[in-house]
């Protein structure tokens, strides 16, 4: 059977979150759709309980091993390639609840990544993740976690978040229905079926967790991809299942998957404009 959407939810003790997240999903898609969930195993009885949702929803359920959010959502998307036609993969956290579904827009752009409105329950607007590339800013970043320097780390953060507020105070003024960016957060991700048929796997395992939009958004920009924003989507994050950064210090993860990210991408960079390497994979 061919669906028009596959989404892929990663899960990890999400039992709440996932059965709001299917229940949003049955309530505003129209279109035809499957869901995998990905297990990310905790204990028997969360698998058991996980299983139940999934059959209630008539959601594939798959098992694998906790080693990350690339690793899990990459086993997703290789059993959505592998088993099911689809014209968009989704790739969504548990922690989502969809508010507005215009499934025609996408027909509108059908070569495009899609970067949905993203909203926390705070109202704090989650895309666009990153406006425009900006190198200066990621390198304050990539140093602030490297050198253990919050003056620098918060600055490239900042940057990059004045940017998000002047482009979403310009393209509410513009009234458009959509604008082009150039990261898309990643708790929910629409990919066209082309994309993620040639980038392969989409996630690179080693950063278990933070830097993907990023490292994804450098991927995509580089194969020719193009990512737009619109709130003709829009979706509540919840952010239960997240990790937040309040000291540098204490995120270990956070700064490994990002000193890693950016060490493998900007030297892979280099090595093409030595014309050693033919791409960023």
């Amino acid at each position: 059977m061919d669906y028009k959407f596959v989404f892929c939810i990663l899960t990890y003790r999400n039992i709440n979150d996932i059965q709001e997240c299917l229940e949003s999903i049955q309530e505003k898609i129209t279109d035809n759709y499957k869901v995998i969930i990905v297990n990310g195993y905790y204990d028997d009885i969360t698998t058991l309980e996980l299983r139940k949702i999934a059959k209630r929803f008539n959601a594939e359920f798959i098992e694998v091993e906790n080693k990350g959010y690339g690793y899990g959502n990459n086993c997703g998307i290789d059993n959505a390639l592998k088993n099911y036609n689809f014209k968009y993969l989704i790739v969504s956290n548990p922690d989502i609840i969809i508010k507005k579904f215009n499934s025609y827009f996408l027909d509108v752009y059908p070569q495009y990544i899609v970067a949905p409105e993203i909203r926390t329950r705070k109202g704090k607007a989650q895309n666009p993740y990153w406006y425009r590339e900006n190198k200066f800013a990621e390198k304050l970043i990539y140093v602030g976690y490297k050198k253990k320097r919050k003056f620098l780390l918060y600055t490239g953060f900042a940057i990059t978040k004045a940017e998000r507020i002047l482009a979403l105070l310009r393209f509410k003024i513009s009234k458009k229905s959509a604008m082009e960016v150039y990261a898309a957060h990643g708790s929910f991700l629409i990919l066209p079926y082309n994309v993620v048929n040639v980038i392969k796997p989409l996630y690179d395992e080693k950063m278990f967790l933070f830097a993907e939009e990023n490292y994804i958004s450098h991927v995509l920009a580089f194969k020719g991809y193009k990512t737009i924003y619109t709130p003709e989507i829009s979706v509540l994050h919840k952010e239960n299942g997240s990790i937040r950064i309040a000291k540098i210090d204490e995120n270990d993860i956070a700064r490994k998957s990002v000193i890693y990210y950016y060490e493998k991408l900007f030297q892979k960079e280099k090595e093409i404009k030595d014309g050693k390497k033919s791409g960023l994979r």
